[in-house]
Parts: C-alpha cells; sequence; structure tokens
C-alpha cells in the first residue's frame, strides 16, 4: 500500500504549489506568455495583413507596480529570469535563463504580480514582413521565380510599422527567456512557472 502521507494515496484532487512560486521575494514577478488570436503560434508572421494586426510585443505590466520603480509605457524595463526549481533540467542554478530588455505596456487588467509578453514577434527570418527592418533588396516575388516579376509593392512601402519608417519595429523574440522546464506527468512545457526580476532602464 501506500504511505498515510503519500498524495497519490488520496482519492481527491491534490494541489501542489509550483516549486519556483513557493517563498518569492516582494521583487520577483511571475513570467509569463501568451499567444494572440491573429497568429498562429510563430508561424504567420510572413503574413502582411496579420503582421499588420499584431507585429510587435511590449512587455505587460501592472500600473501599481511600475509605479513603485518609475516606470511609466514606453520605457525600457530589463527583465531577468531565474532557473527554475523542483525535480527539473539545470533547477537551481544561479545563472539565469536569460535577460531581455523591451518596452513596457501599462495595463489595470494585469496582475500586480505578473509580467507578460506574447510570442509571435522579434524574427529575424520570416522575409521582410515578419522582420521589416532588415536590409532592403529586390521587392519580394514569388520563390523561384524571376525577382521583379509579380511584384508586391505594398512590401516596401507600407509596412508602417518597421522602426526606418517611424513604427515600433517588429518587437522582440522571448524564447531564450524560458527554460526547459517539463511538466512531471505529460512532460509539455511550463510556460507559466518562470520567476523573474525587473529594473527599469536608465536612457543613456
Amino acid at each position: 500500500g501506500l504511505p498515510a502521507d503519500d498524495p497519490c494515496g488520496n482519492p481527491l484532487p491534490t494541489y501542489f504549489k509550483v516549486p519556483s512560486h513557493i517563498d518569492m521575494a516582494e521583487d520577483e514577478f511571475h513570467w509569463v506568455t501568451f499567444k494572440w488570436n491573429a497568429h498562429t503560434q510563430s508561424r504567420s508572421n510572413y503574413s502582411k495583413r496579420l503582421a499588420e494586426i499584431i507585429h510587435t510585443n511590449p512587455i505587460w505590466m501592472h500600473p501599481d507596480a511600475a509605479a513603485k520603480m518609475g516606470v511609466k509605457t514606453g520605457d525600457t524595463i530589463e527583465v531577468t529570469v531565474k532557473r527554475p526549481k523542483g525535480n527539473t533540467y539545470r533547477a537551481g542554478e544561479e545563472k539565469p535563463v536569460g535577460t531581455i530588455r523591451h518596452k513596457v505596456l501599462l495595463r489595470r487588467g494585469m496582475h500586480p504580480r505578473v509580467l507578460a509578453c506574447s510570442h509571435h514577434c522579434g524574427h529575424t527570418q520570416m522575409g521582410i514582413v515578419g522582420n521589416p527592418d532588415r536590409p532592403e533588396g529586390p521587392i519580394p516575388g514569388i520563390e523561384g521565380m524571376e525577382p521583379g516579376l509579380f511584384p508586391d509593392r505594398d512590401l516596401p512601402d507600407n509596412l508602417w510599422w518597421a522602426r526606418k519608417k517611424g513604427g515600433p519595429g517588429n518587437g522582440l523574440a522571448i524564447n531564450d527567456t524560458f527554460p526547459i522546464d517539463p511538466t512531471p506527468l505529460i512532460g509539455t512545457q511550463n510556460w507559466y512557472d518562470c520567476v523573474a526580476t525587473v529594473k527599469k532602464v536608465t536612457p543613456a
């Protein structure tokens, strides 16, 4: 039989707190990601119409948390993600998973202890639509055909969100801030267990 204190011996559902969420410091945040309904994973950024809807990904933060740090919408913050705790790959190492610097967007719908940043953005590939600030070459045609055949003038001329056109750019890739951290039962990635510290970046 199972030991009396074994949670598997309990016929009722049992909740275990995420190891990294136990004893979080006051200055630590939950680092999470989300997906926009305009995109399919990160594989639709080549679509100029979808990219026009969602083309950048600021870090969402609650205004009260931001006020404590003197941060406002449009400021740049530095997010450093810690290694997870518990029984997982490289758990507890001092070296962080990754650090990124990105602009912040304040929203009251956020929890004050959560930082959120979407996927989909920050590509260096995906052609001129996924990365509108790459060096311009010939007007894109259909792959495999002679350059300039059936050109789409909309691509070089109307990607208004490119930084070189005064827009916000194509965002930031955030994958390197998420550790390899599979769930114990089914092995899928834990996207919502990360813990991070954050600080305001002082303009140079």
